[in-house]
């Protein structure tokens, strides 16, 4: 049996960047629309944009940081696991500006990602975090809602990484007991 495991995401189809430009502006979220990212996200974005990432120590110091907030503030951070992950993501790339393109394609509305989520005929697991704040809890919600019998499980205390002790190994024995 195949089965299909969504983790911190949000319904396909969706443009955030309406949502993103409001909280921006600091103006309030439109109550239609699932909500922007954090404050502290939006604030640390655009602080990092004025940090040197020239080296192998400012790029892991300023992607460090990303983690952290993405992390969130609830549960422990994981600071070692992150500093191995960020240096050997800076080694085993010879550019890094190519990172960007991972969020260009994801704000791409292809016609493959215009397909009804209904038409997911695969049992469905969704997990989200309750402290995400990149893509807070109700993207998670929604993208469970649009897709028939899906299971949506919301993790306590988990942001948007899995750079937390004990996360990877508890999201692992979640998705084992899915697929069984």
């Amino acid at each position: 049996m195949l089965t299909l495991t969504a983790i911190m995401t949000g319904p396909m189809g969706h443009s955030a960047g309406p949502a993103w430009a409001r909280a921006m502006a600091g103006q309030a979220p439109d109550p239609s629309d699932l909500p922007p990212p954090a404050a502290r996200f939006l604030t640390h974005l655009a602080q990092r944009a004025a940090l040197p990432q020239g080296t192998r120590d400012e790029y892991v110091t300023a992607n460090l940081e990303t983690w952290r907030v993405l992390n969130g503030d609830v549960l422990p951070f994981d600071e070692p696991a992150a500093r191995r992950f960020t240096q050997a993501s800076f080694d085993r790339t010879g550019d890094h500006t190519a990172a960007l393109n991972h969020d260009l394609a994801g704000r791409r509305m292809t016609e493959d990602r215009r397909v009804p989520l209904s038409s997911i005929k695969a049992p469905t697991l969704v997990v989200h975090g309750t402290e995400d704040p990149l893509r807070p809890l109700p993207h998670g919600r929604a993208l469970a809602e649009e897709i028939p019998h899906s299971r949506f499980q919301s993790i306590p205390g988990m942001g948007h990484s899995l750079f937390s002790p004990g996360l990877p190994r508890r999201i692992g024995e979640i998705i084992r007991e899915h697929i069984a």
